[in-house]
């Protein structure tokens, strides 16, 4: 009794000892079976339980000790991940939704990774070892203790609760879609071949094209041509069409542009337009 012990994800002091017929005792040696009180929330089936130290108990409560002894088998962080705490009403559920989590890992390109996954509501505990992981809180039929609201407030960790867990599962999908990373790719969106070359004093050699296919846009890539050759590329500074400034031109008009540092513009030069789009997303 007074002595300071980890039990899986959760810890506590022990207040009280009974042994097998119910009798209060004040310590127990090997293969001596007792019951514990003072635990801080429900502790996991076949948790290893751990007389620990004042100081390894301090460690264990504030999160400081290794994540490693609290995540699940296959779960494991990666350079970029969304880290969670899990906690649910019973012991099927935690695995039915672990399991599931596992499943969608692999259908998004971020990582999701558990740092701690219990049983009970969510305690100061949690709030401690998120606030020290950078994790989200997330609660399948299980309520926030009220000091634990107030410490979450205070630490600005995220909490949500559902009663559903593909709805649970729902809002992890979305988190991580939201944190996928866009790759850009340059989509060919127009041609035009050279009309005239214009050399305007204080602004420089500007482009007369017709738009033979698709559009230009401003603010578009373009890629001159001569024959097989290519003459040049870089970044439209401008758009113009009958003498005014334009977002974009289309099909069978004419229009003018300038490129920083290309001026080697000659009449029957094809020109092609280019921007960048999410890779896989319609031009």
């Amino acid at each position: 009794v007074g002595d300071f012990f980890v039990c899986g994800s959760t810890v506590g002091k022990i207040s009280s000892l009974m042994n097998s017929e119910g009798k209060p005792i004040k310590e127990a040696g090997p293969a001596i079976p007792v019951q514990v009180s003072g635990f801080q929330e429900l502790p996991e089936a076949g948790s290893n339980f751990a007389v620990v130290s004042q100081k390894e108990y301090k460690k264990a409560r504030s999160g400081s000790f290794q994540v490693d002894t609290l995540r699940p088998k296959n779960l494991l962080f990666k350079e970029r991940s969304i880290n969670m705490l899990i906690k649910t009403d019973t012991h099927s559920s935690k695995e039915a939704l672990l399991d599931s989590i596992y499943k969608l890992r692999k259908k998004v390109d971020i990582d999701l990774a558990i740092v701690s996954a219990g049983m009970g509501d969510i305690s100061e505990a949690d709030i401690d070892l998120a606030a020290t992981t950078n994790s989200v809180i997330f609660g399948l039929h299980v309520k926030t203790d009220p000091n634990a609201v107030a410490l979450a407030n205070r630490l600005k960790v995220h909490i949500e609760h559902y009663g559903i867990i593909y709805k649970l599962l729902e809002a992890i999908q979305g988190r991580a879609e939201k944190e996928r990373i866009v790759k850009m790719v340059k989509s060919k969106v127009g041609e035009a071949i050279v009309r005239k070359v214009f050399d305007i004093k204080g602004i420089g050699v500007i482009a007369g094209c017709y738009v033979q296919d698709g559009r230009f846009v401003k603010n578009g890539s373009i890629v001159v041509w001569r024959g097989r050759k290519k003459i040049g590329e870089g970044k439209m500074t401008s758009l113009q069409r009958a003498n005014k400034n334009v977002k974009e031109v289309h099909t069978g008009y004419e229009c003018a542009f300038g490129v920083k540092d290309l001026t080697d513009y000659s009449v029957d030069d094809r020109i092609e337009c280019y921007i960048e789009v999410p890779e896989g997303e319609k031009k």
